[in-house]
This record gives C-alpha cells, structure tokens and sequence, in this order.
C-alpha cells in the first residue's frame, strides 16, 4: 500500500451545482470537466452521506461563514474513501453566499485486498493499518482496545508494546481521549450511525486538532465495536483559521471600505458590488446589480465617450490595468468624481472572465486639486504682479532721479518720453501742456507706436480737463469719449457683435496734471492689446503726479530765476545779470584778443515826465523804451535795465564806432515814438547815450561801466538827443 495525499479545488453555487473544478478532481473521479460542471457535487458522494451534506449546506448558508465536513467519494479504482472538505463562501451580497468555494485534502487510500491470497490478508490489514498517517483504534462495547495501529501506540509512548495496549480499558491507558470518546459512545448508542466530533491534544508543546470518525459495528442491532479513526486535520486548521482570519479582514474592509469594490462580466455588467456605493452614487447595490446599465448611464455625458475607449484596453488586453478619473452624476444630481482601479482576470482556460476594481470618491481632493491651483495661479499673478511693480518702482524711481536733476522744462518732457514706452510697453501717449495765452493744450512730447494724432485740443475737448480727474474708457466699452480721442478709439457699442477697427486702440486715459490746485497739463494714453485696467490707472495716476509735481518745480525754478535777472517792470535783464554777462565777456575778449563794447542810455528829461505825469506814465515810458531796445538789438546783445530810467547795452565783437552809429539810428527811432498809455498819446521822448569799448578805452568791467556813463554825461553836457564816445582825458588837459 502506498499512502498518497491529495489537494482538490473546486466552486459551485449554493445549490452545490458545480461551476469549476480542477483537474486534480477530475483525475481523482476518472471523469472530464464537462462531465462535472454544471452537475450536482451530491451526485459524486455517498448515498448514505447526501442528506448529511444538504443539512452542511443549509447551516453554511445560515452561518455565512466558513465549514468544514468529511463526505466519502469513489475515487478512479472504485474505491470509497474520506475527503475532508473545507468550505469558504464568497461574495457575500445582500447577505447570501454568491459563490461557495471548497478544497479537499485526502485522508488516505485502502487498495482492494479482493485479489490477495486468504492467508495474506491478515498480513495485508496489519501492514495497511500501521501504514496509514491516521490513527486507527478499535474498542468493544467495554471500551477494551481490541485492535489499534501503530500511529496509535506512538500517541501514547513510542516504546510501549502492543500486548501493553491490546485488551486494556481506553480510560485507563489513554484517559486524554476517554472524555470526547465516552460522549461520540453515548450519542452511537442512540443513533447507532456514524459520529463524528474533534478533539484537541497537545503533542510535544503543540496542539493538534484531529477529526474523529467513529463507525458502529453491530450485532443483533446492538453496538458490538466502535472503529475509532482519528485523523489530523491541524493544517486544515491552519488553513481554516487562516481563512477565517481572512475573512474577518475582508469584513472588516468591506465595513470600512469608503469606496466601492465591484465585478463585472466582459461587458461591464454588475455581477457583484459592495461597499460605500449608496454614500458615492446614491443608489443601492441591489439597484445597480438589476440594472445592467445604470452606471453607464450616471457617468456624465461629457465623460462617457473617452471613458469607454480607455476600457477597451479591458476587453483587449490579459492582465491590463486602467485607472481613470471621471465625473458620475450622484442621484440626487450632484456631480461626484471618482478614482476607478480595474483589472481583467482569465479562467483556468486562460480567456477573459471577469473585470474586477475598486473605485473612490474623490470629488474632495478634486476640490482642493481646484482650489490648490486657483492659489497657485493667484501666487503666480501675485508674484508677476510684485516683479511687475517692481519694476516700475525702479523706472519710477530712476525717472524721478532724473526729473530732479533736470534744469530745463524740456528735458522733463524728454526723460518722460523716454521712460513711458518702458512703463507702458505697447501703449502710446502724449502729455499736453496749457498755453495760458490761447487757452490751449498743446503737446510737448509723444511715445508709442501710435501716438495721439492731435496736436493740440482746447480745454472743452476733454474730459478730464472739464470734470477736473481722470477719466478713461476701457475695451471698446463707452460710448462717451473725449472729442480728442475719438479718432483714435473705435467704440464697439454691441459687445456680442465684434467688428473689425480701423485703429489699433482699444481705451484710453487721460489724467490731468495739478500744481497747487491749478490744471496746467494732461497726460493721454491710447491703450493697445491686452491689459489691466486697474493697474494702468494705478500706474498713470502714479506717472501723472510725479510728473506734474516735476513740471511744477521745474517752472518754478525758472519763475525764480527768471524773477532773479529779470527786471519786473521792463522784462529786461536786470543789473545783477547784466554784471554776471559782462564780466564773461570781458573774460572772452581776453582770451580770444576781441572787443566788447557797452552803450549807456539814459531818457532825456524823465523827471518831468514824473513830475508833470505821474509816476504810471513814466513807469509806461521805461516800459515802451525798453521793449523798443529789446526787440530792435542782435539776440547776442544783452539788453539791461541799469536802474530808474537808465539802460545798459552789451554789445559784444562791436567796435565803439560801430556801436556809435548804431544808438544813433535807435535814438532816431525812439525820438518818433508815439508815447501811448491809456489811449491818451503824450509828446516824444529822446535819449542821450555814452559809448565805452574794451580794451581800447577800458580794462576791467567795472571801468568800461564807468567810462560808458561819462560819455552819458558828456552827451548830457552837449544838449541832449546825442550819442557820445568816451574820450580819455590827456595829461595837457
């Protein structure tokens, strides 16, 4: 005899029809797989172990939880022979097992001694009994051993003697087995069929778990012997806690599961689903599992299509995986986003069967996926928005370093010209400056590829100049514009029908510059291309203020420097200038070896035009003769006041002779000067004048002033009406 053990796998549906099975069994029964599936597992047991097995499968089923049972099957030689089977449900759904799944160990296997000599078999039985893994032990109805195999005498003591265990009373030699024994005894003798229970021992520090067959032996309908075969299941044990074990943790996952774990059929239809389905989609499992396409059917429609094509790769390819992300539309209407994990499975034959996954509700993480990257694109704007003020700041601040060391109005306007393509990069401008005379604006400077086209615009044809701030108009939006402007901006006035415009500008700024309350300028912007309406008032209001307050200093700088060497009365340059011109033309003449010649002129008579007129017609006398000079001399002559009604002439690279001639012709002039104030015309006046040159007749500044004023004199001395050329006295004199 030759001990042999075996592994079978097989499922079948609760009602034990049989819908797989391995190989292993099928070689065991001698039959094919078409043979089995689809059949009865009753019909491969043991008449007499059928009802016993209907009532296994009723108590699983009530149980729901893992079972084992030893049933008798005729394996290929005919031969009846224990298989312990342990069972697992699966798929647990609505609380019904789905699917049961079974695998079975063989005890051991008796050949048939039919064919053996008749003084063999005694040999035979002996050899087969202590052969066998199993502990076999055979009792009278006294509870005497009457036969036990070597497995048996091992348990007790490896040592001991057969004549030392046969004929002695079970309680006495092997008291750890008597308690279950006398109980399986008490229920034989009622039942008088076969009894099976377990028993628990350690064994060399281990428990071990046997299951317990024992089989009556009648006589007359009275138990004679019990057959006691004990056999060790601790690896189906092992196994069975094992998956009870696992199961336990599958329970547990399901309970805290907050996704949903499904199977389907190759085409996407339920068969098993479970977990947090009604929290994710609002229906049941019951639900979807009846209606083969209703998750197709809440996949939002803007999802579907794609969805489907990335699941082909299911129905195409063994062992492919796909995870996706997509919308579901959640009973209740709410849209819910989902993570699915799927995965194909083949049979034993190795054809797809089954499409297996989780999925999980991720509509949170999609939120904060959202709200994660509205922060992130706020911190980038912010962040271009700080690089971007940044580097205003710095232009603003190296224009205003500039503006401060200017000395001139116009190199204001040209730094700003400058810089303003740089603050508004694709823009253009003009900054317009008040002609108090004309009350115009007129444009001093222009940036940009398309500057302002007008020129100059009166105070009417703007906004901002009317209502005193800025005013602007933004995309095409306004239909009220500056009258300025409106050659340069088409206004789109119905925003849902966009037509092509003849310029490229697309709104427009314009913001007025103040000093001391007073508007004296504006600054106008064309907008071009995409822009931030708030930043370019932010910046144009920033640019308009410095700018103004530039100009204003500017201006009065030149107001006091202006108020410093000019003579308030006349507008001639006054004696403090004329002395600081003067001497650098004395500096001139000696570098360079040319003349310079003076010319003082002094108003015949004037103390009577006071005396006889009052001071406002003399003050208009001074005012006439001044302007006359000033606006009949060369633009290199310096024209002076030299104080009451005397004026002072430089005129430089002019002989004596030469300056002479020409006073006399401009006291010609001026004796025919018709004397006008108030509409009232009064008599003419002269003018006496002494001519002085240097270095002919002088050798500093202060000499030539001197020398000039007493040829004055000299011509005072003459009568009046003249003009005199300084004459140096001689020693003979």
């Amino acid at each position: 005899m030759k001990e042999k053990t075996v592994d079978f796998h097989i499922c079948m549906n609760p009602q034990a029809t049989l819908t797989r099975v391995d190989q292993s069994f099928c070689d065991y029964l001698s039959m094919s797989s078409g043979e089995l599936v689809g059949h009865s597992f009753s019909e491969t047991i043991a008449e007499f172990q059928q009802p016993q097995f209907q009532n296994f499968l009723s108590s699983l089923s009530e149980k729901n939880s893992t079972g084992s049972i030893t049933l008798h099957h005729k394996n290929n030689k005919g031969i009846l022979q224990p298989i312990h089977w342990v069972f697992q449900p699966d798929l647990i759904n609505s609380g019904m097992p789905v699917v049961l799944i079974a695998s079975g160990f063989l005890a051991y296997e008796f050949g048939s001694p039919s064919n053996l000599p008749q003084h063999s078999r005694a040999v035979l039985g002996k050899t087969a009994l202590d052969s066998v893994r199993d502990i076999i032990l055979i009792t009278d109805q006294m509870d005497r051993i009457a036969l036990c195999n070597q497995k048996f005498k091992e348990l007790l003591h490896p040592e001991l003697q057969f004549t030392q265990i046969l004929e002695n009373n079970l309680q006495s030699i092997a008291p750890f087995l008597f308690p279950q024994y006398e109980q399986d005894k008490q229920a034989m003798q009622q039942s008088l069929r076969e009894v099976t229970s377990n028993t628990a021992l350690e064994i060399d520090n281990e428990i071990r778990f046997f299951l317990n067959h024992r089989v009556p032996v009648l006589d007359e309908g009275k138990l004679s012997y019990m057959i006691t075969i004990m056999q060790d299941i601790t690896p189906l044990k092992q196994v069975e806690k094992a998956l009870q074990d696992s199961e336990e943790k599958y329970h547990s996952f399901i309970q805290n599961f907050h996704g949903i774990v499904f199977r389907t059929d190759m085409n996407f239809a339920p068969i098993f689903i479970n977990g947090s389905v009604s929290q994710i989609t609002g229906f049941s499992s019951q639900t979807l599992l009846s209606h083969n396409q209703l998750w197709e059917e809440i996949i939002h429609p803007d999802d579907q299509a794609w969805v489907n094509d990335a699941r082909i790769r299911l129905k195409n390819e063994i062992g492919a995986v796909v995870e996706l992300e997509y919308r579901i539309i959640h009973k209740n209407g709410e849209i819910h986003w989902i993570n699915e994990l799927m995965q194909n499975t083949v049979d034993e034959m190795g054809n797809l069967r089954y499409i297996q996954g989780t999925c999980y509700d991720v509509t949170e993480r999609k939120k904060s996926e959202v709200t994660l990257n509205q922060l992130n694109q706020e911190l980038h704007d912010t962040v271009r928005l700080l690089q971007l003020r940044n580097q205003q700041f710095m232009l603003l601040n190296e224009m205003g370093d500039m503006l401060q060391s200017s000395r001139q109005v116009e190199d204001a306007y040209a730094i700003i010209s400058d810089f303003a393509p740089l603050l508004f990069p694709g823009h253009s401008g003009a900054i317009y400056i008040l002609d108090n005379i004309n009350q115009q604006y007129h444009a001093v400077t222009t940036w940009g590829e398309k500057p302002p086209q007008n020129s100059s615009f009166s105070s009417n044809d703007c906004w901002a100049v009317r209502r005193g701030r800025m005013f602007s108009v933004f995309n095409n939006t306004e239909n009220i514009l500056c009258v300025h402007a409106k050659d340069e901006i088409d206004v789109q006035k119905d925003m849902d029908v966009q037509r092509p415009t003849k310029n490229s500008h697309t709104g427009c700024v314009c913001i007025p510059m103040l000093s001391h309350g007073e508007l004296f300028g504006v600054i106008h912007l064309l907008l071009s291309g995409n822009y931030e309406s708030d930043e370019i008032t932010r910046l144009a209001q920033t640019i308009a203020e410095r700018t103004a307050l530039a100009i204003a200093n500017l201006n009065l700088r030149n107001q006091l420097h202006i108020q410093s060497i000019r003579d308030p009365l006349t507008g001639l340059y006054n004696r403090r200038f004329m002395q600081e011109s003067l001497e650098r033309e004395v500096h001139k003449v000696r570098r360079s070896n040319r003349v310079v010649s003076v010319a003082m002129i002094d108003i015949d008579r004037f103390k009577d035009f006071n005396d006889g007129y009052g001071h406002e017609i003399g003050d208009s006398i001074i005012l006439q003769v001044g302007q006359y000079l000033q606006t009949h001399t060369r633009i290199e002559d310096v024209v002076c006041r030299f104080g009451g009604d005397e004026f002072l002439i430089i005129l430089p690279e002019v002989t004596s002779n030469d300056v002479h001639h020409r006073i006399e012709e401009l006291s010609k002039e001026i004796s025919q000067l018709q004397i006008q104030f108030q509409e009232n015309l009064f008599e003419k006046v002269t003018i006496s004048a002494g001519v002085s040159q240097l270095p002919e007749l002088a050798d500093t500044a202060e000499e030539l002033i001197r020398t000039a004023d007493i040829a004055l004199y000299q011509a005072k001395e003459l009568g009046r009406n003249r003009v005199e050329i300084y004459k140096p006295r001689t020693d003979s004199a």
